[in-house]
């Protein structure tokens, strides 16, 4: 969102907005006061159902949704499941009737920055819920950060890996998709950092993290578990896709170490498929892969000697 000053010097937020409603008089009486208000500039796009609002949200940016509880077809549940699964969502208010104010506040309770009744909408009340929804938004999503992506490498921490990954493997059972875990090790880190220093092991530790993004697609959650110790979890990947990927880890780690002079990169990568039907998928999985890499390390300090 960006701002403006106005001529009367009143600051106004550009706001990418989403309505989700498919009564015609409620769809004019909102858009009216929205473009009516001084203090929002608003962009609004105007779907009646969650399956069109999934298909604007997936290809245009959105800034935060509006959605009316009584849209015909609206499941109450679809909805929680589809904007609240993952905590770094879009903010959106609901919009209920008056008999239904209890539907409203459960929306707050399960995750809904804010509720609005349809008969005491008005643009004061329609601008101020949406700027402090979106100012809540951006703090709780800060603070969300914060407690699952690691400082060092901006990858996620091993509180981020298994939230994320518990996630997506919901989402593989529903759909059979097949997701793969990578456990990557830096080799000779401490080495790195009884010879040369911590500041060089942190930044090996920086080009493990960017040797990463470039090798992983962006579907794909990186993360830092600790120490010298990654994991990828590849989704909705095929067993074809492993020696590709590892090969353009190994491509990479060959373009880093050409403007490496102190130390060079080597890393040893254990690869393992999800078994979504095992009690616990993910954690079995990393540990899998991880018995998987310890072999190829064995190999690998063997080579260098």
């Amino acid at each position: 969102m960006s701002k403006e000053i106005t001529k009367n010097n009143i600051e106004s937020k550009d706001v990418s907005i989403l309505l989700v409603e498919d009564k015609l008089e409620d769809i004019q009486a909102i858009t009216a006061f929205l473009e009516g208000s001084k203090r929002i500039n608003a962009k609004i796009q105007t779907v009646d159902s969650v399956k069109k609002a999934k298909t604007i949200m997936f290809y245009d940016k959105v800034d935060i949704i509006l959605i009316d509880l009584n849209i015909q077809g609206l499941e109450y549940d679809e909805l929680f499941e589809r904007f609240d699964k993952n905590k770094l969502s879009l903010p959106y208010i609901v919009i209920t009737d008056e008999r239904d104010e209890d539907l409203g506040i459960e929306a707050v309770k399960k995750g809904a920055q804010d509720y609005l009744v349809r008969s005491e909408i008005s643009e004061r009340i329609l601008r101020r819920t949406i700027t402090y929804s979106l100012e809540r938004h951006d703090i709780l999503e800060s603070l969300y950060r914060t407690t699952i992506v690691d400082e060092l490498t901006g990858l996620y921490n091993r509180r981020g890996l298994y939230t994320l990954g518990n996630q997506q493997i919901e989402l593989a059972k529903r759909h059979n998709d097949d997701i793969f875990i990578f456990y990557i090790d830096l080799d000779g880190m401490k080495e790195i950092n009884d010879t040369l220093g911590h500041e060089y092991g942190d930044k090996a530790l920086i080009i493990t993290s960017s040797i990463m993004h470039k090798s992983f697609r962006t579907t794909d959650i990186l993360s830092r578990l600790g120490g010298d110790e990654f994991v990828a979890v590849a989704v909705k990947a095929q067993y074809e896709f492993i020696p590709i990927m590892i090969e353009r880890i190994k491509d990479y780690i060959k373009e880093e170490n050409k403007n490496l002079k102190d130390y060079q990169i080597s890393m040893s990568i254990g690869v393992s498929k999800v078994d979504l039907d095992s009690e616990k998928p993910l954690e079995d999985a990393i540990n899998h892969a991880d018995k998987e890499m310890y072999g190829i390390k064995v190999k690998n300090k063997k080579n260098r000697k």
